[in-house]
């Protein structure tokens, strides 16, 4: 991620509540038009991720690249004897690049499925989960949406961030393929104590669990570390209602942008009801997760998702305090 610092002192935060000062360090998480994503770390120790001004930020310019080590000429070869000249071979023809893929996706049997949750509140089943893990590393985790710790997973409360890692014990995801996965995991620290119904931050909605049970690594698909370009296929793996054929659970949109932290895509079906996609992963044409799956939105007739970017969830996979054992 490149570094960078903050040019004069600002609030930030859902709340408006959290204060920056000049010259602080950030990360770049992402950038769409006069707006970027920073990670930085707060006061307590914690990592904050907002959204902000391009000009309030001014990049740490990257170190420029040694020179290249001198290398001694390359000597002339004797030329070799007529009777040892052997016939020219022609030169390979050039090869074709293979063309970029679009898509659907496939995925491995047991990466995606109904989320089953065992809390210390309960255990209730509702949304969606999937199995990924950072790009080369082996280590796998378990990513869905917090909101479904609260009522509208079945659960009295609302569990708040700090509190996932003490209160989820396992996740059996129900695959969409008739398998059955029962994982031991442990909640990952994410720096979000609150949630809100509508326009919140996009960590605010985050669930990332450390997978205990390390033996299903063909399962998992690997969180992607960029966005698609405007107009890109993407497809959500749920399932859902509203004009699509029972048992479908590949459903196709195009990416939008990334506004205040968010990925926007557009359904291709305006008429579908995303009941049950929360926590959903979703997909580009390369077959990796770009985001997690949180809400939607109408505008003008067209049904848009709201998604939890990749990069924003590897991040906090590398910046979190490891679990307690």
């Amino acid at each position: 991620m490149p570094a960078g610092k903050l040019n004069h002192d600002m609030i930030v935060g859902a709340a408006h509540d959290i204060p920056l000062k000049a010259g602080q360090a950030v990360q770049v998480m992402g950038q769409s038009g006069g707006k970027v994503v920073i990670m930085v770390t707060l006061a307590d120790g914690s990592n904050g991720v907002f959204q902000v001004g391009a000009a309030d930020v001014t990049l740490t310019p990257a170190a420029p690249a040694p020179p290249p080590p001198a290398t001694a000429p390359m000597p002339t070869p004797a030329p070799a004897s007529p009777m040892a000249t052997a016939p020219a071979s022609p030169p390979p023809a050039p090869s074709t690049p293979a063309p970029a893929p679009t898509g659907p996706p496939t995925w491995p049997d047991d990466f995606v499925g109904g989320e089953e949750v065992e809390a210390t509140t309960g255990t209730n089943a509702a949304g969606t989960a999937s199995v990924v893990h950072l790009k080369g590393q082996t280590q796998s985790y378990i990513v869905s949406a917090r909101h479904l710790l609260g009522p509208m997973g079945g659960f009295p409360t609302q569990t708040a961030a700090k509190d996932v890692p003490s209160v989820v014990k396992t996740i059996t995801i129900d695959a969409f393929s008739g398998g059955h996965r029962h994982y031991d995991v442990t909640g990952l620290l994410v720096p979000a104590n609150h949630l809100k119904a509508d326009g919140g931050d996009p960590v605010d909605d985050m669930a990332v669990y450390l997978n205990h049970d390390n033996s299903p690594q063909d399962q998992a698909l690997p969180l992607a570390d960029h966005l698609p370009a405007e107009n890109d296929p993407v497809w959500v793996i749920a399932h859902v209602r509203g004009g699509v054929p029972e048992g479908q659970v590949i459903q196709p949109g195009k990416f939008i942008e990334l506004k205040d932290g968010w990925i926007i895509f557009q359904f291709d079906n305006d008429n579908i009801i995303s009941n049950g996609a929360s926590g959903a992963p979703v997909l580009d044409a390369q077959g990796e997760v770009i985001g997690v799956y949180s809400g939607h939105s109408t505008n003008d007739g067209h049904k848009f998702g709201w998604v939890i970017p990749a990069t924003m969830i590897a991040n906090i996979i590398q910046q979190a305090p490891p679990p307690a054992p």
